[in-house]
């Protein structure tokens, strides 16, 4: 069992990392490896924009989305004590109508928020439509990290955790298949002493319980087995001779696009390729290309978690926390207290 301040410093860097690889990666969204190195070099620092998508203003270190989505489903469980239906449909909505992130969100998580405020189910909401290839985008899994956080050690916890936190939005096969192996990457990584090959592990298995549970609860949709291109990724990048090579071969052999098939195992393998480490795993996510700050977020929380706040990189961390103005050290506290009080209940 993780003590309190183990689940608090795992949680803190978990939070920490998912900001900064969704900070980082916002600099080179939408671009291919060659654009990024015409235009940036190479991103290892924060650095001006040379290209900003769909017209976004944000200024540098700025949050996008994915992982302001992470901090108010933080916030949420932590005001209602715990995950719920409600609890998650509530702090969708409240996303979507106070940060400004919101203004830019994916095309998934966009329209089933116009349907919820029509009034309609949201579980049937979340399972998407055939015509719009609805609900199999990576939106399940940028916001999914707390989920495991919820649950560490616990890799089936994780996965029940979030399937709910799908339900509105990515109610299908693969969206909970994708999320449900981010969030038990995080809970594997939550214990002391776990391993990268533990967090390879557990994202395969919460890959196979999460299609499951879309297919049986949601909508299946046609896609690769989310749980065997993990296992690609991980060995991808366990073969490659240097960590730019796996990063240039995760980008070319697996993919780090919108889809979910792509981007959730890349992920796992930026963290495979870095042995764990939170700045290079983070550095990688803004050199794959295409959906680098989705990318980011996910791998950023994951190698977070495993390292720890003290693994984070300390000018980035007060960087990102001054221009979104975060107390994560707050969250984390607040956020690891009220998982405790739940395993004492």
């Amino acid at each position: 069992m993780t003590d309190a301040s183990t689940l608090v410093d795992k949680i803190h860097g978990g939070v920490a990392g998912a900001v900064i690889g969704d900070a980082l990666g916002s600099l080179t969204e939408t671009l291919s490896r060659r654009q990024i190195a015409e235009l940036y070099g190479y991103v290892d620092d924060f650095r001006p924009f040379a290209f900003k998508p769909f017209g976004q203003t944000r200024e540098v270190a700025a949050w996008t989305d994915d992982s302001s989505l992470i901090v108010y489903g933080m916030r949420s469980m932590i005001a209602a004590g715990g995950l719920t239906t409600e609890g998650v449909i509530a702090s969708l909505v409240d996303w979507s109508r106070t940060c400004p992130a919101a203004s830019h969100s994916g095309p998934t998580t966009r329209r089933a928020l116009e349907r919820i405020a029509a009034g309609e189910d949201p579980a049937v909401v979340g399972r998407g439509d055939v015509g719009a290839y609805s609900g199999t985008s990576n939106g399940g899994g940028m916001k999914v990290a707390p989920a495991g956080w919820l649950h560490p050690g616990d890799v089936g916890a994780a996965v029940e955790a979030a399937a709910l936190v799908c339900l509105p939005t990515h109610n299908t096969s693969l969206g909970i298949s994708g999320a449900a192996a981010i969030a038990a990457a995080c809970a594997a990584a939550a214990v002391p002493g776990a391993t990268v090959d533990d967090l390879v592990e557990a994202a395969m298995e919460g890959a196979r319980l999460g299609e499951a549970i879309g297919c049986e609860r949601g909508r299946e949709v046609a896609g690769p087995s989310i749980a065997r291109r993990i296992g690609l990724a991980a060995q991808t990048a366990a073969q490659a001779s240097d960590f730019d090579t796996a990063v240039r071969d995760l980008a070319e052999v697996v993919g780090s696009s919108l889809a979910t098939a792509d981007s959730v195992p890349a992920a796992i393998g930026l963290v495979v390729a870095a042995g764990g480490d939170v700045n290079r795993t983070v550095v990688g996510a803004a050199n794959i290309g295409d959906d680098t700050d989705t990318v980011g977020t996910m791998a950023g929380a994951v190698a977070g978690t495993f390292g720890g706040r003290g693994a984070v990189r300390e000018d980035w961390y007060e960087r990102v926390c001054a221009t979104n103005d975060l107390d994560l050290e707050g969250l984390a506290g607040d956020f690891a207290a009220m998982v405790l009080r739940g395993r004492t209940r």
